[in-house]
C-alpha cells in the first residue's frame, strides 16, 4: 500500500507540495532536452519539448506563442502524443503504448523476482542501514518488518520495504530495495545504502513474491495510486524520454 501523507504528490519526482504540470525539475529537464536536442539531434523533436514546456508555463519557448487551452479542449492537439487530427480518447500511440507498457512492466517484474529470490530481503532478513545524507553516521541493524510490490513497474525496476530497529531504539523506516549490481554501484552518501546480514531462502522469498503478482493485470489509463507512475498522467503528454529508448 502507498504511504498517505495527505499532501499532493508530484508523479515525476515523487516531492510532495506540487503536481508533475508545476514540477521545477520536469521543467528543467524539458529545457535540457529541447536544447540538447537543438544542438545534437539537428532540432528534430524541438516542437515537441517546446510544446511540453509550453503545457507547463503557459508560452512556448520557441514562437513565443501563448498555449491556447480551448483550441486543446476541442481535440485539435492531443494532448498525449502532440499531433493534430485527433484527441487523447482515439489516440492510437497511446493504446499502443498502453499494451506494449503492459508487457513491459510484467518483464520488469519478472526480472526484480528474479534476483529479489536470491537477495533474500524479505519480511523477517536482517540488514544493515544507512539513512541518505548521513555520511559518518553507523549504520543500523534492522529487520525487515514489511514489503510493498505494488510500485514495481517499467520505470521502477525495485521495490519498497519498511524495516524496523533490532535494538529496539529508533524509528521505522520506510526505503526501495534496489537489485545487488545497482546497490553495488551507488556508493555516493547522498543515497541510503543496505546490506544484507541474515538473508531469506529463495523459498521463503517466493512464497512473499509469487508469480501471480508478475502477471497481476494493471488498468494503466486508471492505475493504484501506490504506483506514482506519470507514463500516463491524465492531461500529460508522452515521455518522449523513456519511450525514444523503446522505440
Amino acid at each position: 500500500m502507498g504511504n498517505y501523507h495527505g499532501r499532493i504528490r508530484c508523479g515525476y519526482c515523487y516531492e510532495y507540495g506540487h503536481n508533475s504540470r508545476t514540477c521545477p525539475e520536469k521543467k528543467k529537464r524539458l529545457e535540457e532536452q529541447l536544447a540538447a536536442n537543438k544542438e545534437n539531434d539537428d532540432g528534430r523533436y524541438a516542437d515537441y519539448y517546446a510544446h511540453q514546456i509550453a503545457k507547463m508555463t503557459g508560452v512556448n519557448p520557441e514562437t513565443g506563442e501563448k498555449r491556447s487551452r480551448r483550441n486543446e479542449s476541442r481535440g485539435r492537439v492531443c494532448s498525449y502524443c502532440g499531433e493534430r487530427g485527433h484527441n487523447r480518447r482515439t489516440c492510437e500511440t497511446l493504446k499502443k503504448d498502453l499494451a506494449r507498457y503492459a508487457v513491459m512492466t510484467r518483464e520488469a517484474r519478472q526480472e526484480v523476482r528474479e534476483w529479489a529470490l536470491q537477495d533474500g530481503i524479505g519480511i523477517g532478513a536482517m540488514v544493515k542501514y544507512k539513512e541518505y545524507g548521513y555520511s559518518n553516521q553507523d549504520s543500523t541493524l534492522m529487520m525487515v518488518e514489511a514489503i510493498s510490490l505494488q510500485h514495481t513497474h517499467a520505470r521502477q525496476r525495485h521495490y519498497n520495504v519498511t524495516l524496523r530497529p533490532i535494538s529496539g531504539v529508533g524509528r521505522k523506516m520506510n526505503t526501495t530495495v534496489q537489485s545487488p549490481a545497482n546497490r553495488a554501484e551507488n556508493t555516493s552518501h547522498y543515497a541510503s545504502h543496505i546490506e544484507v546480514v541474515g538473508k531469506l531462502t529463495p523459498e521463503q522469498m517466493a512464497a512473499q513474491i509469487d508469480e501471480e503478482w508478475v502477471y497481476q493485470e494493471i488498468d494503466w489509463k486508471n492505475p493504484p495510486e501506490a504506483l506514482n507512475s506519470s507514463v500516463f498522467e491524465k492531461g500529460e503528454g508522452r515521455v518522449f524520454h523513456f519511450w525514444h529508448e523503446h522505440d
